[in-house]
């Protein structure tokens, strides 16, 4: 092709390209993450005191009656409170209490919540509940209770204890 015909066919070319040109905007879309619940332990669950011996139980009921291998008399014996906070009306989520394990006990949670759209009453360890937070509501409030059991022989005296985890995920 001669250079005059090359000419010809780059300035057809750059003038179809300059009629096929359009305007182009950028937009942005944003937004936000959820807080993370928090959670406070306002009022930590205390059994009282309960038998040394491998085997020996202590169950509490959701109003702090104990039965079992302890003494139902001890003036130290609590009701756990656990308050969860910063959730959105209406939403859906999911709480976990697990079992707790210590160096000689073992702590088996049963739960109340309240605060929620079809509360869970006595729900047991280590089992998602999903509840949706009631209108109107920003906290939910666990009971917590259950059951505090020897694994190896306690010594008189000493105080034993047994960490446990309470989990909230937004659904």
């Amino acid at each position: 092709m001669n250079l005059n015909k090359k000419l010809i066919v780059l300035a057809l070319a750059s003038t179809v390209s300059i009629s096929a040109s359009a305007a182009v905007e950028t937009f942005t879309a944003s937004v936000t993450a959820l807080t993370e619940p928090t959670i406070v332990n306002g009022t930590p669950i205390v059994f009282g005191t309960m038998g040394l011996a491998v085997g020996s139980a202590c169950v509490m009921d959701n109003a702090g009656g104990v039965t079992g291998d302890c003494d139902a008399t001890d003036v130290n014996i609590a009701v756990g409170g656990i308050t969860i906070s910063n959730l959105i009306t209406s939403s859906n989520i999911s709480i976990t209490v697990a079992t707790g394990v210590g160096a000689n006990v073992t702590y088996t949670p049963v739960y109340d919540i309240a605060g929620a759209v079809a509360a869970v009453s006595d729900a047991p360890a280590d089992i998602a509940q999903s509840v949706t937070v009631a209108a109107g509501d920003a906290d939910i409030v666990l009971t917590n209770f259950g059951t505090m059991s020897v694994d190896t022989t306690l010594d008189a005296g000493i105080a034993y204890t047994a960490d446990y985890n309470v989990t909230v995920v937004f659904e």
